[in-house]
C-alpha cells in the first residue's frame, strides 16, 4: 500500500508543477468612446505566440504562462495596445481600445447625371472616356482614337485602311484635331493605318460635329479634342505592351510627393522586321516605321493652382521599293517619305473662387514633311511644313450645375513653308528652288 501511494505521488507531482506554471487569462475588449464590445479583436501573447479572437460580446480566454508576459490587443480601426502582465494566478482583464483616425488623400469622383445627354444644350458633341473607348472594336488588339470616331453617327472613313474621316459631307482637312489644345496637322502613322494618340495616356475625347465652341475657331466639319491624363503618380509605375506591329511603354514617377509628378510614354514600330519575314519580290527595298513619345508633368503648388507641361514628338518614315513618282523607272531609285510632328504645351490653371476659374495656355506645334530620292543623277529633298503658335487665356464662370459661361482672348501665329527643293548631294543635277514662307497672325475675342 505504501509503495502504491509513493508511485502515485511521483506521477502526479510533475503535473501539479506544470499546472501551477500555467494559468488562464480571460477578459473583455471594449470601445473606449462608447463602451461597446469589440468583436473579432486579436489577443496575442507575444512571448509564446498563443492567441485568440474576441467573441460577439468582446470576451476572450486563453492560457497564460507564469511570469511576465506581453499581451497585444489589436483590431481594425483601433489603436493597438501591448501591456505587460505578471501571471501568478488566473487573471481577468478589461481592455479599452481607442479608435484610430487615418487620414486619406482626397478622391474626386466625376460622373454624368442620368439623362444629361438628353437635357444638355450641347448639341452635336460626343464625350467618350478611355473606358468607353476600350469597349469598342480595336485594330490588331490596340485601341485607336481616330478609328473609334469613325463609328459615330454622321462620320465616315476615307478608306478601309485609313484613320482619316469625313463628317457630314465635309473633307478630311476640314476637321480640327487637337492634343491638349494644340493642333495635330497629321494625326496618323503608316500613311493613315494607325493614329498618333497613345491609348495609355489618353484621358478622354470630346468630338464636336455641330455647335463648335467659339474658342476652337470656325472649322467647317468638326473638332476632335483629345485630353491627356494628369500626372498624379504617388509611386513608381511601369506599363507596357507588345503588338503585332508596335510596342509601347509608359513610366509614371513622383518627384515631390503630392505636388510634382510626371509620366513618359512611347511607342515604336518594327514593320521593317515584319516585312523581312515575307520574301516577296515586290516588297524588296520597302520599309516603314514610326515612333512617338509623350512627356507630361503636373505641378500642384497649392489647392488653387496647377501648372502642366506637355511635350509630344512623332516621327514617321515610309520607303517605296522603286520610284513610283517617275514615269520612267530608274535603276536603284527609291522614294522615301518622312514626316514629323512636335508639340509643346504649357498651361496654368487657377481657381479664383468656387465659381471662377482662369486658365492661361501657350502651345507650339510644328509639322514637317520630306520627300527624297537617293538616285545619284536626280536625287532631291522636297521639304514643306508649318509652325503654329498660340497664346490663350480663358475665364470660366460656373453657377452650380445649370449655368456655365466662358470668355477669353487668343492670338495665333502661322508660319508655313510652302516648299523647298534641294539637291540630294553634289552629283545631283536638280536646281534648288525655294518658295517664300507664308505668315499670318490671327487674334480673337470670344
Amino acid at each position: 500500500m505504501q509503495k502504491t501511494l509513493l508511485v502515485f505521488i511521483l506521477i502526479t507531482l510533475p503535473l501539479l508543477t506544470v499546472a501551477q506554471s500555467r494559468f488562464r487569462l480571460t477578459g473583455t475588449v471594449l470601445n473606449v468612446q462608447t463602451d461597446a464590445p469589440v468583436a473579432g479583436a486579436s489577443v496575442l501573447i507575444l512571448d509564446t505566440g498563443i492567441g485568440t479572437v474576441t467573441d460577439s460580446a468582446g470576451g476572450f480566454s486563453l492560457p497564460l504562462p507564469k511570469g511576465n508576459q506581453t499581451v497585444q490587443v489589436s483590431s481594425q480601426g483601433f489603436e493597438t495596445q501591448q501591456p505587460t502582465v505578471t501571471a501568478r494566478a488566473d487573471l481577468s482583464l478589461l481592455f479599452r481600445l481607442a479608435e484610430r483616425i487615418t487620414l486619406l488623400r482626397e478622391t474626386t469622383v466625376t460622373a454624368s447625371m442620368p439623362g444629361q445627354n438628353v437635357s444638355s444644350n450641347n448639341v452635336g458633341v460626343t464625350m467618350l472616356s478611355m473606358r468607353t473607348l476600350k469597349q469598342l472594336p480595336t485594330l490588331l488588339g490596340e485601341v485607336d482614337v481616330l478609328r473609334t470616331v469613325q463609328f459615330l453617327p454622321g462620320v465616315s472613313n476615307v478608306g478601309e485602311a485609313s484613320t482619316g474621316f469625313n463628317v457630314r459631307g465635309g473633307n478630311a482637312d476640314q476637321n480640327l484635331i487637337l492634343l491638349d489644345d494644340a493642333p495635330v496637322f497629321n494625326a496618323s502613322h503608316l500613311l493613315g493605318f494607325i493614329s498618333v494618340f497613345n491609348p495609355d495616356v489618353v484621358q478622354d475625347i470630346n468630338f464636336y460635329r455641330g455647335s463648335v465652341p467659339a474658342q476652337y475657331g470656325g472649322r467647317a466639319a468638326s473638332v476632335l479634342q483629345t485630353r491627356l491624363k494628369e500626372a498624379k503618380a504617388t509611386k513608381l509605375g511601369v506599363l507596357g505592351g507588345l503588338g503585332l506591329l508596335s510596342s509601347r511603354l509608359k513610366i509614371d514617377a513622383p518627384i515631390i510627393k503630392n505636388k510634382l509628378a510626371f509620366y513618359a510614354a512611347g511607342r515604336v514600330a518594327y514593320v521593317d522586321q515584319v516585312l523581312r519575314l515575307f520574301p516577296i519580290k515586290a516588297l524588296v527595298g520597302a520599309g516603314a516605321g514610326f515612333t512617338d513619345a509623350v512627356l507630361r508633368a503636373d505641378y500642384f503648388p497649392n489647392t488653387t493652382n496647377k501648372l502642366s507641361l506637355t511635350v509630344f514628338n512623332s516621327t514617321d518614315r515610309f520607303q517605296l521599293p522603286g520610284d513610283s513618282l517617275q514615269t520612267v523607272a530608274l535603276a536603284g531609285s527609291q522614294t522615301a517619305f518622312r514626316w514629323r510632328t512636335r508639340i509643346v504645351s504649357l498651361a496654368w490653371s487657377r481657381y479664383l473662387s468656387s465659381r471662377w476659374q482662369v486658365q492661361t495656355k501657350g502651345t507650339w506645334s510644328r509639322y514637317q514633311s520630306t520627300i527624297s530620292t537617293p538616285d545619284s543623277a536626280r536625287s532631291y529633298n522636297l521639304r514643306s511644313g508649318i509652325d503654329y503658335g498660340q497664346f490663350r487665356s480663358n475665364f470660366t464662370y460656373t453657377n452650380g450645375t445649370r449655368i456655365q459661361a466662358e470668355a477669353g482672348i487668343s492670338g495665333i501665329l502661322y508660319d508655313a513653308t510652302a516648299g523647298q527643293l534641294d539637291p540630294g548631294d553634289a552629283r545631283s543635277n536638280i536646281n534648288p528652288v525655294r518658295l517664300p514662307n507664308e505668315r499670318a497672325v490671327e487674334t480673337g475675342v470670344y
